[in-house]
């Protein structure tokens, strides 16, 4: 069975016996300096596959993945600042000020990789070094980690210290994981979970299956120990999480194969998953039943589709030929030095004569093999997503079991089938680590080394081994990492030390998603809440929205676009400016130089910055920032003003032969009058009603202010209205529904919910 776990040669003398039910074995003291051995090796292999990032620990951190670079950096510096401010990490008013602001309305981060057990376990290092040291932490602890649990994995099911280092590295140095640390994608480096949940899940078993006394006979300090390391794993990545969700599959459904065949053994093998899956969910509640609410957030793009999924999904070639997986070797997807070793493990299964001898028979036998090229071979399937990709060029159309395995809701909010490679690795790692003992122990082997004697025979076989394998792997898949240096701008970090609630107009407004990560580590720096922000999963943009005061200024001065007439009264670009300066207090405005589409816009927008202004105001200018300063008499709010926005629900512009215009509303269509200081208005409307004659009702921030009968002529209302400081919403509700034109006309095609025509809009005092 694979659960037959073989006490090591450093924790005492091996046993021999084979449980039908497998026993977990009792740990015992180590000898000599066995246990420092494979910490030593990971800590220098780690240190040599990142190079030159340890001679830079402080100051500069590796890969060339710059969004993901800059938003892991803010990860780690959001969680301090959340933890020393009393905020839950997971919900933010830094990002896409003004409209997610605490404590009522804060963004949600739960399917954002925030990674808040790297955070967490790293903020003594960034309180000492710095955030490049929290990142550098995250990066050579999981590595390392990664291959001391596998390391432990793989000496727990038998295999030799040569075998398990080799194991090990091949897992932790997998091309996979060289990729993630190139690309600076630290959530997808913390692998360290899986060979640990791995190991402690085999450990965790009962010390008498059969026995009454279930709780007691319990290994219960293991069962701790596999609930912990599966709730980080939640609390730090989506994707591992997967995994190991599915590593619990792959194992509760080989056990029952292999051993549950009463009611009795499968009702325990029910009830130690529970158990697992039970303490898991206590502690992950308050990250795991908010992630469920918000499933269906209107405000997020969680579910990234099929075809999302289909293009990141493996192709069966990159499993076998060279490809760009790093920035800058070529390897296969799965690493020629395990793929060899793993599929030599293969011809074991098939070998004639019997296994060799071996200290643990339960390591070198065919049902510890079989497992784990199962699992391999169930991850792999997984990784070719929902169909059958023979190249990046050739898709089979044939469905894969991933299609419904996506059906799932946790494994629908991922985008990328092809990194089950992770988990297949594992096995992998294993099976070379299987082979190298097989190899080590064999006839053929042996009689290569006739001139040894035959008692060193084995360990010197071993050594080779080790060495060729370990050498191949440093071949295959080493290279230098780029650095780049954690340094902030010096403008920004005045900014933290000026004092007042001031922010930073930072054009273009938000280009949104993965393009605002430089505005994410300036905050670093200054700590003041931004515009938009770079999330795992997209934000709705919220500021290019009909109602929005940001919409003028994002669709016409960074698109230079003149503002064509409209229903409501026209604003010029220096009016919108100055509205939101003066709405929101942004103290400086800040151009992304390299951020415009093209230089005609950037000087647009310096040009009209410069004019209202003044070029004077220019404070600060470097190769990729200029920052202005708005004068004092621009921060003043007008108490007269009052600026007009069409909501949501009105049809685009029309115009008839003589260039009379309107918008048709629907049944309920918003717009918004926001003002500095609560005043009294006048409301003025011309408008006629669709086809027939119905009652219009004007609400005003909720309250029903107005009701009249709109006939089908045009005709003017007048409205008094009293306003509230900041945003007021009007709503024109037709107490008769809406009708489409094809409900009225034979042959119409216009299927538009039509209510009033509204030919203009206008606010006096």
């Amino acid at each position: 069975m694979i659960d037959t776990l073989i006490d090591t040669s450093e924790l005492g003398s091996p046993s021999l016996e084979v449980a039908p039910l497998p026993v977990a074995p009792k740990l015992r003291p180590p000898k000599k300096l066995h246990w420092s051995i494979p910490v030593l090796f990971f800590g220098l292999l780690t240190a040599f596959f990142t190079y030159p990032t340890v001679f830079h620990f402080n100051e500069a951190v590796s890969g060339v993945g710059v969004e993901d670079r800059l938003q892991n950096l803010w990860n780690f510096w959001w969680l301090r600042q959340a933890l020393t401010h009393g905020q839950f990490p997971y919900l933010t008013d830094a990002l896409f000020f003004p409209y997610y602001q605490a404590p009522r309305n804060a963004l949600p981060l739960y399917f954002h990789d925030l990674q808040a057990f790297n955070g967490l376990v790293t903020l003594p290092l960034q309180l000492m070094s710095g955030v490049a040291a929290a990142y550098n932490g995250v990066v050579f602890g999981a590595t390392m980690v990664s291959g001391l649990a596998t390391y432990w994995l793989i000496r727990r099911l038998g295999g030799s210290i040569g075998a398990a280092l080799i194991g090990g590295a091949i897992y932790a140095f997998a091309p996979i994981r060289r990729d993630a640390i190139a690309q600076s994608i630290t959530n997808i480096q913390s692998t360290e979970f899986l060979p640990l949940y791995a190991l402690l899940l085999h450990l965790a078993r009962f010390t008498n299956f059969e026995s009454i006394r279930f709780w007691a006979n319990l290994n219960k300090k293991w069962v701790v120990g596999a609930i912990l390391a599966l709730t980080f794993c939640i609390y730090t990545d989506w994707y591992n999480t997967i995994y190991l969700l599915f590593y619990s599959l792959f194992y509760f459904g080989w056990r029952v194969w292999q051993g549950s065949h009463t009611f009795r053994q499968l009702k325990r093998e029910i009830s130690f998953m529970l158990l697992i899956a039970g303490g898991t969910f206590i502690l992950v509640a308050p990250l795991l039943l908010p992630s469920i609410t918000n499933l269906n957030n209107p405000d997020f793009r969680i579910t990234p589709g099929y075809d999302r999924e289909l293009k990141s999904a493996a192709n069966l070639s990159s499993f076998f030929l060279p490809g760009a997986i790093g920035s800058n070797w070529d390897t296969c997807l799965l690493s020629y030095s395990g793929l060899i070793l793993a599929a030599l493990a293969i011809l074991f299964l098939f070998q004639r004569q019997k296994p060799p001898k071996s200290q643990n028979p339960a390591w070198l036998s065919p049902t510890t093999c079989l497992y784990w090229l199962l699992l391999s071979g169930g991850a792999l399937v997984m990784a070719l997503g929902p169909e059958l990709k023979l190249s990046s060029e050739l898709n089979t159309g044939l469905p894969l079991p991933y299609a419904l395995f996506r059906q799932l809701p946790v494994v629908s909010v991922t985008r990328d089938p092809s990194r089950f490679v992770i988990l297949a690795m594992l096995g992998i790692a294993v099976l070379a680590a299987f082979t190298l003992d097989w190899l080590r122990t064999s006839n053929g082997l042996a009689r290569l080394l006739h001139f040894v004697k035959p008692s060193r025979r084995a360990g010197l076989a071993g050594g080779l081994l080790t060495a060729l394998t370990l050498g191949l792997l440093i071949l295959e898949s080493w290279s230098p990492l780029p650095l780049f240096e954690v340094k902030n701008n010096p403008f920004m970090e005045s900014l933290a030390k000026e004092q007042g609630d001031f922010y930073l107009l930072e054009l273009p407004i938000t280009r949104h998603y993965n393009h605002d990560q430089v505005r994410m580590f300036n905050q670093i720096a200054h700590g003041r809440p931004i515009l938009g922000g770079y999330l795992s999963r997209p934000v709705v943009d919220p500021y290019r929205s009909p109602d929005s005061p940001f919409a003028p200024l994002a669709e016409l001065i960074i698109r230079q676009k003149r503002q064509p007439p409209d229903i409501i009264p026209l604003s010029t670009n220096q009016e919108d400016l100055d509205t939101l300066v003066a709405l929101y207090n942004f103290h400086y405005i800040v151009l992304y130089l390299n951020e415009f589409d093209d230089p005609y816009q950037l000087a647009g927008v310096t040009d009209l910055i410069s004019n209202h202004y003044g070029s004077q105001q220019l404070v600060y200018k470097d190769e990729t920032m200029a920052v202005y300063q708005v004068p004092d008499e621009h921060l003043e709010k007008s108490r007269s003003y009052v600026k007009l926005t069409l909501g949501s629900g009105w049809s685009p512009l029309e115009y008839d032969t003589n260039k009379d215009m309107w918008r048709w509303t629907g049944a309920n269509s918003p717009l918004y009058a926001t003002t500095f200081a609560a005043q009294k208005m006048h409301l003025k409307l011309t408008l006629n009603s669709f086809e027939v004659d119905r009652r219009l009702q004007i609400n005003l921030n909720g309250e029903a202010i107005f009701q009249s009968i709109v006939p089908n002529a045009a005709t003017t209302l007048e409205v008094d209205l009293s306003l509230v400081e900041g945003r007021n919403e009007l709503r024109l509700i037709s107490l008769d529904g809406d009708q489409s034109p094809q409900e009225i006309y034979q042959g119409s095609k216009d299927t538009r919910r039509l209510a009033f025509a509204v030919h203009s809009i206008e606010l006096a005092g």
